[in-house]
């Protein structure tokens, strides 16, 4: 196990440390093998920390810059492993919202766990009421879903926004806005770059699931964490931009017509040699 307590820096920070309780509730209640165990205590305590399984490991930061190029394999394993941990907190109508590469642990046989809930968001309980209105931080900017950033109220698509920002960075090392998502004011101007900009070798089926999960319209982006790791191992026809689809996807009519009349000139050319 291992024991956490408060930095000495936010001793007299209130919002700190009402944050750090709610992330010990969060922990009790949130049962997976992909989010980070905080253990009940039976004992009364005269001091504030509290108790967690304890594993050694490295942050998925870490990891990113020790494998700049992962297998697209490694790759969905991790974003799977996530997406079970996020699955877990939603269920019980948690969002994590502060979901980046430092808060997620790669640990012995590559197993990913999801920590630091301090700035999750709890719905759904009239006892929990009062940790709806925490002063906690909406997150980190270039991870933060743009609706949390004007102030909406988040819902899962926050987390499911955060999880694609990581996995395009996993790809490519960068962010798909780049850095410029600090305030609401700029969202408007936000262009994604899409990843085979940074790495010629990613499909265009791969990056079309990647901006459909990073859309700065929530209504517009992948609605399920389910459908998000399905598009990163098959391709979805729907999310192919057009001029990247094959042609009797784009206009089947225009497709068979051109079969016809490629058949038709064959026609032709078998009946002119058989006249010689």
């Amino acid at each position: 196990m291992a024991i956490k307590t408060p930095s000495p820096n936010f001793e007299d920070d209130v919002a700190y440390i009402e944050a750090f309780a709610h992330e010990e509730w969060v922990g009790r209640l949130v049962l997976s093998p992909h989010t980070l165990k905080i253990h009940e205590l039976k004992n009364a305590r005269n001091f504030l920390y509290h108790v967690t399984e304890f594993f050694e490991g490295k942050t998925l930061q870490q990891w990113m810059l020790d494998n700049p190029k992962p297998e697209l394999e490694t790759l969905r394993q991790i974003v799977e492993q996530i997406a079970v941990g996020l699955r877990a907190m939603h269920r019980k109508d948690i969002l994590h919202l502060d979901l980046k590469s430092g808060n997620v642990m790669i640990i012995a046989q590559g197993v990913v766990k999801i920590i630091d809930f301090g700035s999750s968001r709890a719905a759904g309980w009239s006892d929990a009421s009062a940790k709806l209105n925490l002063n906690i931080p909406a997150g980190t900017a270039d991870y933060t879903a743009p609706e949390n950033l004007r102030g909406d109220q988040p819902t899962n698509l926050a987390d499911i926004y955060s999880l694609g920002v990581i996995t395009y960075e996993m790809l490519t090392g960068q962010l798909p806005y780049g850095s410029g998502i600090t305030s609401a004011a700029k969202i408007r101007r936000l262009k994604y770059i899409p990843a085979p900009h940074w790495r010629t070798d990613i499909p265009h089926w791969l990056d079309a699931a990647l901006e459909d999960a990073v859309r700065i319209d929530a209504s517009e982006r992948t609605e399920a964490l389910s459908a998000l790791t399905t598009n990163l191992r098959k391709p979805n026809s729907a999310l192919i931009p057009s001029r990247h689809r094959p042609l009797i996807e784009r206009d089947p009519a225009g497709f068979w017509r051109g079969v016809s009349f490629g058949l038709f000139l064959l026609c032709m050319v078998f009946a002119f040699l058989a006249k010689r």
